[in-house]
């Protein structure tokens, strides 16, 4: 974006950018069209290249602004210095809002994008990377998450996951769900787990432990 050099120019930007903003999440950024823009903003074509010199920096300008809207919705909650229950909740919330503003449209419009796709998944990485890290160190603060799995390797799993099911989606995979319902059901198996909890479940994944008591369950199962 070119500088502004007034507040009447910074204005006439803004206008431009939250019109293109509008567009790109709604119907996707390869339907844009600057001349279009231009005569629903009332204004010459010329004007939108005066702030933006090309399409891809409108687009990208846009992309920019909602990462960073996030960033500062996730800086909110941390100040708040609440619990790891709550915060969990709150960063949920805030995620399923902004997750509400893109279109299939818009999504699968990104993936055939590549270095936009690369651009944008490098910034929410590092915007969910820090924030998340930080609450899963709250919650083993807590107690209320495992200690022997470092909370960077929580984030990370959660990363694969949010990256995964966000391909999927663009892809056609998701049946028809869109990107804040997938975003919820990570978290609840990231939280929740996806075993139903039950008196007989002895299900071990590391170590001798699980062997041995998986086979003294079944001899003894035999004596009676």
């Amino acid at each position: 974006m070119i500088p502004a050099a007034n507040s009447q120019e910074a204005e006439e930007a803004a206008r431009i950018l939250a019109a293109a903003r509008e567009h790109v999440f709604k119907h996707g950024f390869r339907s844009l069209s600057l001349d279009a823009l231009a005569r629903k903003l009332g204004i010459p074509v010329k004007t939108i290249y005066a702030h933006y010199r090309t399409k891809q920096l409108l687009v990208t300008a846009a992309l920019k602004q909602k990462l960073d809207e996030l960033e500062r919705d996730l800086e909110a909650i941390e100040r708040e210095d609440g619990a790891f229950a709550e915060g969990v909740k709150k960063m949920t919330e805030t995620l399923d809002g902004h997750f509400r503003e893109y279109s299939k449209r818009y999504m699968s419009d990104i993936a055939s994008t590549p270095a936009l796709f690369e651009w944008r998944r490098k910034q929410l990485e590092r915007i969910l990377g820090t924030h998340a890290t930080r609450l899963f160190k709250l919650g083993q603060r807590e107690g209320v998450l495992r200690r022997d799995i470092s909370a960077e390797a929580y984030n990370d799993i959660y990363l694969w996951l949010a990256n995964g099911a966000f391909i999927d989606n663009i892809l056609g995979k998701a049946k028809g769900k869109q990107a804040h319902d997938i975003h919820k059901t990570i978290l609840a198996i990231l939280h929740e787990g996806i075993i139903e909890r039950c008196r007989d479940c002895q299900i071990r994944v590391w170590g001798e432990e699980g062997k041995k008591g998986g086979k003294g369950k079944k001899e003894g199962g035999s004596k009676g």
